[in-house]
C-alpha cells in the first residue's frame, strides 16, 4: 500500500471517529421536556382528589426529573379539568420513573376513585431560543397558555416573528413567556404552547406598551408586519388560563 492510501485511510478513521464522537454528544444533549396529563374528577370531588394528588406527588414526585404538580384550568373548553405536569426530565428518563408496587396502588386506591375519565397526555420541550425569563422570580400561581396550530410551510416565518417578540420582551426585562414544541404531533393543532405565568388576575388589567416597546426596539411600521407574518403563519389558537393547586 503506498503513502497516500495510508494516508487516506488514516484520514477516513478520523472521519468516522469524529462523526461518532458528534452522535455521542448530541445523544447527550440535555433539554427540559415536561409531561402533562389532563385529568376530568368526578363533579363535587374537587377537594378530595386535590388533597390526593398532593399527597401522592409528596411521597413519590417530590424532586429530581420525576417531580410533579397539579394545575386547574380555569377558562377555556376544559375548564374545571386538571393537568398534572412532571418535569423536567428528558426521554431517557422514562427508564427509572416510579411504576408498578406502591407507587401503582397509591394513585389506583387514593387517586382513581374520584378520577371521572384521563384526557391528552402530551409531551412538551422548551425552546430556549424562543423564551424568556425574567431576571426577577416569576410567580406562576397562574398562567396563561396559548396551544397554537403553525400552518404547514409556515415554520420559519412563524419563529422569526417569535424571535422579534423574545427580543422585544427581554429589552422589556419584566414578563416571562416560554415557548415548548410538542414532541408528539396528535394532529389537532397543538404544535406549540406559549405560556405566559402571572401571579394574580389584576395582572391582565396593566398596559405593558409591549406595541410600543416592539416598534421602538424593529422599527416604524413593524407591529403590523409583525401580525401579518403571525396570522399568515398559524392557524387556530386556543387559550386557556390555569391555577396551581397550592
Amino acid at each position: 500500500m503506498n503513502a497516500k492510501n495510508i494516508l487516506m485511510g488514516m484520514l477516513l478513521l478520523v472521519f468516522l471517529f469524529n462523526s461518532d464522537q458528534t452522535l455521542a454528544q448530541k445523544m447527550k444533549e440535555k433539554y427540559d421536556m415536561y409531561s402533562t396529563e389532563q385529568i376530568k374528577i368526578v363533579k363535587g370531588k374537587a377537594k378530595e382528589f386535590e388533597s390526593a394528588v398532593k399527597a401522592h406527588n409528596e411521597k413519590f414526585h417530590k424532586e429530581g426529573t420525576h417531580q410533579a404538580w397539579l394545575r386547574e384550568i380555569v377558562t377555556g373548553p376544559k375548564a374545571g379539568s386538571y393537568v398534572w405536569i412532571s418535569g423536567p426530565k428528558m426521554f431517557s428518563d422514562f427508564e427509572t420513573r416510579p411504576g408498578e408496587g406502591a407507587h401503582a396502588d397509591d394513585w389506583s386506591n387514593n387517586v382513581d376513585p374520584f378520577v371521572k375519565y384521563y384526557g391528552t397526555v402530551e409531551f412538551w420541550k422548551k425552546n430556549d431560543e424562543l423564551s424568556f425569563t425574567a431576571p426577577d422570580s416569576e410567580n406562576d400561581k397562574l398562567s396563561q397558555v396559548w396551544y397554537i396550530d403553525v400552518n404547514s410551510g409556515g415554520w420559519e416565518k412563524f419563529n422569526e416573528a417569535l424571535k422579534k417578540a423574545v427580543a422585544t420582551s427581554t429589552k422589556m426585562g419584566k414578563d416571562s413567556f416560554h415557548t415548548y414544541n410538542t414532541s408528539f404531533s396528535g394532529g389537532d393543532g397543538r404544535d406549540i404552547a406559549l405560556v405566559f405565568p402571572f401571579g394574580k388576575w389584576s395582572d391582565l388589567d396593566i398596559d405593558d406598551a409591549f406595541m410600543e416597546t416592539f416598534e421602538e426596539l424593529h422599527g416604524e411600521g413593524s407591529w403590523k408586519i409583525f401580525l401579518d407574518e403571525w396570522n399568515s403563519s398559524t392557524g387556530k389558537i386556543v387559550q386557556m388560563v390555569s391555577k396551581l393547586v397550592e
